[in-house]
């Protein structure tokens, strides 16, 4: 055993066996969840574990949002493993309930920030009546709090750009 217990427990690491844990809360809740995995044949393990836990910690926030968000809105989970990435997107089928964007959230700059220290891409915006965040999580890059910004070699780390607001498209031909 890895003493890992998907994300849950006390000394619990989150990786991607929780996802299934955070369906069942979000299905615990009244909400209606999938969760469907792609791409080397659904094989989810081996990933490096910050790769693991920014993807549950996505998943964990995307579905807090729908229950805070939205009425009555079913919400998928994708995971699809590419040989070189990891991609998370989650869909809900909205609508909206309330204020989009109340007073202190940092939902998605969260996300955007967890991406961007592995040096993934993030999107987040409307999709249909409904809302999608995707990760796109490079398994093989160096994360960019490791980076040497001092050496001959370094690397300049920019600010965070601001969330994209723009409809993501909804096709499946990325899996």
């Amino acid at each position: 055993s890895d003493g890992s217990d998907g994300g849950f427990g006390p000394h619990a690491v989150p990786d991607l066996r929780g996802i299934q844990r955070l369906a069942e809360e979000h299905r615990a809740a009244g909400r209606t969840v999938e969760v469907c995995t792609y791409g080397d044949q659904g094989d989810q393990t081996g990933l490096p574990v910050p790769v693991e836990v920014a993807a549950h910690r996505i998943v964990q926030e995307a579905l807090t949002n729908v229950r805070r968000h939205t009425t009555d809105a079913h919400a998928t989970v994708e995971l699809s493993r590419q040989p070189d990435r990891l991609i998370v997107c989650v869909t809900d089928t909205g609508p909206r309930a309330g204020d989009p964007a109340p007073e202190g959230g940092h939902g998605l700059l969260g996300m955007r920030e967890r991406v961007d220290t592995l040096r993934g891409t993030f999107t987040g915006g409307p999709a249909g009546e409904g809302f999608q965040v995707r990760a796109d999580l490079p398994l093989t890059v160096q994360a960019a709090d490791t980076v040497d910004t001092t050496g001959p070699d370094a690397v300049e780390v920019g600010p965070t750009p601001p969330v994209r607001t723009a409809p993501i498209p909804t096709g499946h031909d990325d899996r």
